[in-house]
This record gives C-alpha cells, structure tokens and sequence, in this order.
C-alpha cells in the first residue's frame, strides 16, 4: 500500500513538472546551441516569434535571424564573453523574423558546462520587448519629420558616449538647417512649409540608412544627425551628400537666394575618441552650432565639418 501510495505520488508530481514544462515551452523563448553554436532545441514560443519551425532552425545558427545593421562588436563581445564561461546579458538586440519583420529582445545567455567543467552548449533566455519598444518609439518621434525629438535625443546621446567612451571610434555629430524657412512659411503658407520638412526629412533618411545613425528634430527648421563611423576620412563628403540630398529634391523657394530652391545649411563635428576618454556632449554641440552658422553667413546650401580628438 505505502509502495503504491508512494508511486501515485511520484506520477502525480510528474505530471506536474510535464505541465509546468509544456507551460515554459508554450511561453518562454528559449533556445538551446552546442559549443560550435548550432541550434539543437527551440522552444514553441521562440518557433511562433521567429516564423521559423523547428525543424528550419535545428542545425542552423541564431545567425539566421540576426538583423544586418547590427554591428560586428557586439557579437565579438558575446562570443567572448560566453566562451570564458561568463554569462553575456543583453537588451534592444533587434532581430529580423523569417518573412524579415523587425523584432527586439533582452536576454541572457547561460554557458552549459559538462561533469568536467567543459563548455558543451549555451542556453538563451529572451522576453519579447517589441512592443514596448514600439510605445516607447511613438513618444519619443516628432510627428511631422519622423524624426527622433530633442528631448529622446539626450537618451541617446548618453547611451552613445558611454558606448564610445568604453570602446574608442568615431563620432559625428551634425546640425542642419533649412534655409530662409521663414520667409517660406510667409509666403507659401505653413501648410506647405511642413510639407517641405517633410520631404527635406525623407532625403535625409535616403542617407542615414544605418540602424546607428540618429535623426532628430531639434526644433523649428533645426534639426541634429548622431552617428558611429568607422572613421572620419569621409565624414566631409557624407556632409556635402547630405547637403546635395536636399537641393537634389529641387522644391520651388524663389525667396532663398541665390539658388531659388529649398537648400540646408549644415555643421558638424568629427570627433575621434580613445578608450576612456573624456568627452562633453556640450562642447560637441556648440561646436556643430558653430559651423552650421558659419555656413549660413556665407554660401548657405554647404556644410563645415570641424575634425577633433578626445
């Protein structure tokens, strides 16, 4: 009887480590790779979040839904990290499904040790923060540009810098204005003046495709570019391609001369920076705010670049 009782015991708890289970793989992301990084288990809830079956992903890589724009260096600082057998956390990694829709997790990921202590797998944990990460975008997006606002912009730059700061590279920072925007506005209506924000915004974006190249609007007819670069070699001839950009649209403004079309005046900054360098937003702002009133007193339709070292 008590062998009986025992055993009833022990399939009832075994059920309910079966359910808690099918529960965990119903609703967890959860995915699990040997020590080259092939997958060898997904869970149901990582299948319907990627598009993906199990049986697409069992012996592929997590590479498969990597998004291209996401850089080298953070996948060199994960594999290094969870090869010394620390555990590698990360947030925002923005990830591309199987019909290539965009979608971000946070996460960690768990070195899997054998007896002896030997690395034989890894075991990823993720929670699916796209819709937050949508909210958040809508709150922080001007509503005519598209645009990043100034308020989002200081988010940035101090998750940027911090970056930069930890890592050493390059920085660009610019500032752009639209040219006599006021006596457009005055004479073609501001109907048309937000039209032209908006048109002058997509030219932008043209250019600043890279997942690290920020747009803001800073206010009015002012707007602000962040972006890493690999170097500053071209950043002059990124800023004059913006500059053309603009005046390549050939929007009617008969009020700014000499050119008779919409043009910006832009200034910015290139600043290398080495590995746990001291850098002040500030200084890099002012200095953008400079160059880009340089051009507008003389030529406007140009940009300046100023190159530092920090």
């Amino acid at each position: 009887y008590k062998y009986k009782k025992e055993l009833k015991e022990k399939n009832l708890l075994q059920n309910e480590l079966n359910s808690i289970m099918d529960i965990v793989d119903d609703f967890t992301l959860i995915s699990i790779a040997d020590a080259d990084g092939k997958i060898v288990h997904v869970s149901k809830a990582f299948e319907r979040l990627t598009g993906y079956t199990k049986d697409e992903l069992i012996g592929k890589t997590h590479s498969l839904l990597r998004d291209p724009q996401t850089s080298e260096k953070f996948y060199e600082e994960m594999w290094k990290t969870i090869k010394s057998g620390k555990v590698f956390e990360f947030d925002n990694l923005k990830n591309l499904t199987k019909s290539k829709e965009v979608y971000y997790v946070k996460g960690k990921i768990y070195p899997i040790k054998d007896s002896d202590g030997n690395i034989s797998g890894y075991l990823a944990i993720r929670e699916n923060i796209t819709p937050f990460k949508k909210m958040s975008e809508i709150a922080n997006i001007d509503e005519l540009s598209g645009f990043y606002n100034r308020r989002y912009m200081l988010e940035v730059v101090k998750k940027e810098l911090a970056y930069i700061k930890r890592n050493g590279g390059a920085l660009f920072f610019a500032i752009y204005d639209i040219d006599n925007f006021k006596l457009y506005n005055d004479n073609y209506g501001h109907h048309k003046g937000d039209s032209v924000i908006q048109s002058v915004s997509r030219a932008i974006k043209f250019v600043c495709k890279r997942e690290s190249d920020y747009l803001f609007r800073l206010g009015g007819e002012e707007f602000g570019i962040l972006a890493r670069v690999d170097s500053l070699e071209h950043t002059k001839s990124f800023a004059k391609k913006l500059v053309k950009a603009v005046f390549d649209l050939q929007l009617r403004h008969e009020y700014n001369k000499p050119y008779g079309v919409v043009t910006i005046s832009l200034g910015a900054v290139g600043c290398e920076v080495t590995k746990g360098a001291d850098i002040r937003f500030e200084k890099i702002y002012k200095m953008a705010d400079e160059m880009m009133y340089m051009v507008k007193s003389k030529t406007k339709n140009d940009a300046y670049v100023k190159i530092c070292q920090a």
